[in-house]
């Protein structure tokens, strides 16, 4: 029996480009309940041999256990694939996240040293225009058109040093607000796999016997059981289905 209900590995689990944290987030949420429904439609559409089929009573009850345990093993796939490239993602987003906040973290220690500089610089340079000027009072304008770049220089670079540590803190802000929600959303995804796993276990042990489980995995792969939102995974489908038309267009 071929595996009816094979992740759909051609297609991403995510095509999203958003900046808030829980949007992403929930956004990641519907696309694994989009990708949960699509299994749930696929498993509906499974049909199952009946007694007439066979020339006896062993040969239809082998098959059945046959494509019993295979089912098993198709949703124990299907939930473990899915729970690794979550996983892989979200170590792939810690990853990213460790490296920008290092970088931004150095960055910033960069900008308050040049701050600090442009500080000092241009207060030497004011007591020196000061006292030129005193000294020189007939000189003045000539002082100022001297002395005039260089005080635009030191603000230009505080402006730039105070907006370049607003920008890193805002960055580093927006990271955190993702990982939060994000890492809730995968520590849900292993609890349920690892307690899957256990069921499938208990299945798959029936199965081999003969029994009839598909209502139990049925219940495994929908998306309520990570209490997802089928509504709003409609939604995104959705608005994938515009934004693809309109770049077709």
């Amino acid at each position: 029996m071929s595996n009816q209900l094979d992740f759909p590995k051609d297609k991403p689990i995510i095509n999203i480009d958003v900046k808030d944290g829980e949007e992403l987030v929930e956004t990641l949420k519907s696309s694994v309940a989009l990708a949960m429904t699509d299994w749930e439609q696929r498993f509906i559409r499974i049909t199952f041999p009946t007694r007439e089929d066979f020339d006896t009573e062993e040969e239809y009850k082998e098959t059945i256990v046959y494509m019993m345990t295979e089912l098993v093993d198709s949703v124990r796939e299907l939930k473990g694939e899915l729970f690794q490239q979550m996983n892989d993602n979200y170590n792939e987003f810690l990853s990213v996240k460790t490296k920008t906040d290092n970088d931004a973290k150095e960055d910033i220690k960069k900008a308050y040293t040049v701050m600090a500089q442009t500080k000092r610089d241009a207060k030497r340079s004011g007591i020196v225009t000061v006292a030129l000027t005193l000294i020189l009072p007939g000189y003045l304008p000539f002082i100022i058109l001297v002395q005039a770049p260089r005080f635009a220089y030191y603000l230009t670079m505080n402006l730039y040093s105070k907006h370049k540590v607003r920008n890193d803190e805002e960055i580093m802000e927006n990271l955190r607000t993702i990982q939060i929600p994000y890492f809730d959303f995968i520590c849900d995804m292993r609890s349920d796999y690892h307690k899957s796993n256990q069921e499938l276990d208990e299945l798959m042990k029936r199965a081999q016997q003969g029994e009839d489980v598909t209502s139990e995995l049925l219940e495994m792969i929908k998306p309520e059981r990570l209490s997802l939102s089928r509504e709003k995974a409609q939604e995104l489908a959705d608005r994938e289905k515009v934004k693809e038309k309109k770049d077709n267009q």
